[in-house]
């Protein structure tokens, strides 16, 4: 059956053949992605309800053949190799679990749909009124325990130097000028699990926190500890698209990308840190000065 979708386009469910890992024969199951609450659920019963009112409910008394949460999501695309007509693999986890939808056209709305559920980006329910998202650089401060951005002029020169508003200058609760900042996938350290990200990029160093609402940076990353930045090379790209490698003395560091685009331009941006703070310290050194 085609894909359908609830007035505000949050909920999506259908019937879709099933192949979770592991098992090697297809399973007819109504499968039902929830946005909100950031999960894929197949259920092995495969009728639908006959009230589209049910979407936004899940079914509890329904067996579930696998459940995804499409924050794990690293890739959808088709399964050309898997002989089996409209059949399509989601990657999570380093785990493939395949799709079979029974037309073109529903094999790739519902790949459309998982795309859009499973994108690296903050969940928009949660900004607050008074929030707003800035694009280009800005100067982070706290007021009133709250984080505040406010953008800084655009001709900015690549300089290295901090730059802060008149009225927050020396009062101790400013960042270093913010040269990019976004969202992003990573691997833990231990658990060698995934999770979304905030990252901060400032002349100095590299940062990440749970979200941009937090303050506190879960780890630092000086960026003259940054020995090579680069396109990843290693088996997660076979289930990674958009993966950088950032290597340090300590450890490697994989972060995924919402696109191509956007790796590219975080690849682009950490170099030009790295080569300003290389030129600082070869022109700053007693050598130089003494010359």
């Amino acid at each position: 059956m085609p894909v359908q979708h609830d007035q505000n386009q949050l909920i999506s469910q259908g019937c879709l053949h099933c192949r979770s890992p592991g098992d090697s024969d297809f399973v007819k199951c109504f499968v039902v992605l929830d946005r909100p609450k950031q999960i894929l659920i197949c259920y092995t019963k495969c009728s639908s309800p006959s009230n589209q009112d049910h979407m936004s409910v899940h079914h509890d008394n329904w067996p579930v053949y696998t459940k995804l949460s499409t924050d794990s999501i690293s890739l959808v695309e088709e399964a050309s190799k898997i002989q089996k007509q409209f059949c399509f693999a989601i990657h999570s986890l380093a785990k493939i679990t395949y799709l079979a939808a029974e037309s073109w056209k529903d094999m790739v709305e519902w790949m459309d749909c998982i795309k859009d559920a499973s994108r690296i980006s903050v969940n928009k329910s949660c900004l607050k009124p008074d929030r707003q998202s800035w694009t280009g650089s800005y100067v982070a401060t706290v007021v009133g325990g709250s984080v505040v951005h406010t953008p800084v002029s655009s001709n900015v020169q690549d300089t290295g130097v901090e730059s802060f508003p008149p009225e927050r200058r020396g009062s101790g609760q400013t960042r270093p000028h913010v040269v990019r900042s976004g969202y992003c996938v990573k691997q833990g350290a231990k658990m060698k699990n995934w999770k979304r990200r905030y990252l901060i990029l400032t002349e100095e160093e590299l940062t990440y926190t749970k979200n941009e609402f937090v303050d506190k940076p879960l780890k630092r990353i000086a960026v003259s500890d940054i020995k090579d930045v680069r396109v990843s090379q290693s088996e997660l790209t076979s289930v990674r698209s958009n993966l950088i490698d950032i290597q340090t003395p300590e450890r490697t560091f994989y972060m995924q990308f919402d696109s191509m685009d956007e790796m590219y331009s975080w690849l682009e941006d950490i170099r030009k840190v790295q080569m300003r703070a290389q030129y600082r310290y070869t022109t700053q050194s007693p050598r130089c000065i003494a010359k």
